[in-house]
This record gives C-alpha cells, structure tokens and sequence, in this order.
C-alpha cells in the first residue's frame, strides 16, 4: 500500500444528514487525495491515481511514525487567506519547477486528513471508523501544513455552521460516516454519505460554444443556498483548525 496509488473510497450523496449512528465532519473545497509515507518522503496522489507529489513540495515533512498513508483534501489559500478551490487548482496544474517555487509562497497549500489507511506497517482499513481516527489524531502533529480533520457528533447543527459560514469559508457541505464502519478501497458505500451546501446564483448567458459544448455564463448575485437547517446549536468553534498563515490584506 505504500507510495502506491490507491482507488478511494467515495461518497453516495444525501440531502440532510442522518440523525443517529453517524460521524460527521466538514467538507473542504479541494481534491481529494491519499498521502503516503515511507519514513523518507511523502508521496501525493489523486483519486483518479496520479501523483502529484512534485507540485506541493512544502508537503515533504517528517511526521512521528514509520510509516503512514492516509485520506484527506488537498487545499489552497487566495491571496486574503481563504480556502479556495480555484488556487489549489493552479497548485496542480504547475508543472515548471520555477513555477512551482513561485506559487508554493504565493499560494500556500495545506493537507486535511480525514482518515487513516495503514500505519506501521499495519492495514487499518478493516478497524471502525471510531478507532482509525482516534490513531490519526494521535500520530498527526500540530504542522502549518497539515492537519486533522474535526469530527462532530451533530450533522444537522454542523450544517446549520456551514451554511452560516457563507461561501468565504472554503467549506462547501458536510461528510456524514456510520459508525463501526471499515474503510472500503475503491467502492462508494452508503456508510459515507455527503451533503452539499449548494448556492444558486442568477446568471445571464453570455457565450455557447458548440464543438464541445459549454455555457459562458455571467454572474450577477447569490439569490438562495441550497439547503436550510432546522435552527439547531452551532458547534463551539469554527470546523477547521487549519490556517495559510497569511494575513489578510486590507481592502
């Protein structure tokens, strides 16, 4: 399993969270992707199976274990701090050593791990989900470039945050895992749902393309979000601990 791409395990899509028999953690706006370590380096890869280990160089840290491989998001700030998707995008797309040195100080990225796969030589995947994250925070050290995804016990309050957040906040719903259960490689099981934060926007169009098709659109303004929670205490703090160290410039 080390230094090997591996077909994750995905999501079935929800439209609210279940109430009972479930973990719950937030959903961050990046790409998935499975970090594995060797005791040397760290080695990146998609979903889909590419590496992708040359464009996030302030990735190769040393964290306190043999050897690990974990899931989890791969994400970016925009130059005011915020997680956004767009920036984690042009991280991947580097190809150019130049570039890549350039863009990793301009655009920091930052890894969310959110579940553990082996670890010391060991297959967690067949361990419940309780156990393989209590290992996880217990071996991921306090690092500006990687962190462990916060787990909440309440789906409905989670979203209810979420939602309130706004676009800004580089969340974009929430995961929802049944407890007890293992993880399953390359399989997308009903034990892991997700619940998008979908926002609408009024929209003209402004172009169609016609060889392959596409939609040139304009943005005018947000009219509604997708889903609306029953109102529900909010979780004592934000649901992500992880920063881009940035401050924010003065508009």
């Amino acid at each position: 399993m080390l230094h090997k791409p591996i077909l994750p395990m995905l999501l079935h899509k929800a439209d609210k969270p279940p109430e009972k028999g479930y973990l719950f953690q937030p959903k961050f706006d990046g790409f998935r992707c499975i970090l594995s370590y060797n005791g040397n380096n760290i080695k990146l890869f998609t979903r889909h199976q590419t590496e992708c280990t040359f464009q996030f160089p302030e990735l190769q840290i040393h964290l306190p274990v043999k050897n690990v491989v974990l899931d989890g998001e791969m994400i970016s700030f925009d130059e005011t701090g915020n997680i956004c998707f767009e920036s984690v995008m042009q991280r991947f797309q580097a190809r150019k050593e130049f570039t890549i040195r350039h863009i990793t100080r301009s655009i920091p990225a930052h890894f969310v791990a959110f579940d553990l796969l082996y670890l010391n030589g060991t297959d967690y995947t067949k361990r419940p989900i309780e156990e393989r994250l209590e290992v996880l925070n217990a071996i991921i050290p306090q690092h500006n470039v990687i962190s462990v995804c916060p787990i909440y016990e309440d789906g409905f309050s989670l979203l209810h945050h979420v939602v309130n957040l706004g676009m800004d906040s580089g969340l974009d719903g929430i995961t929802c895992k049944k407890k007890g259960s293992h993880y399953e490689i390359n399989k997308r099981s009903q034990n892991w749902l997700k619940v998008k934060n979908y926002y609408y926007d009024d929209v003209e169009i402004a172009g169609i393309r016609k060889g392959k098709f596409g939609w040139l659109l304009s943005k005018k303004r947000i009219i509604c979000r997708h889903f609306r929670t029953r109102t529900t205490s909010t979780p004592k703090s934000i649901p992500f601990s992880c920063s881009s160290n940035k401050k924010k410039r003065d508009t």
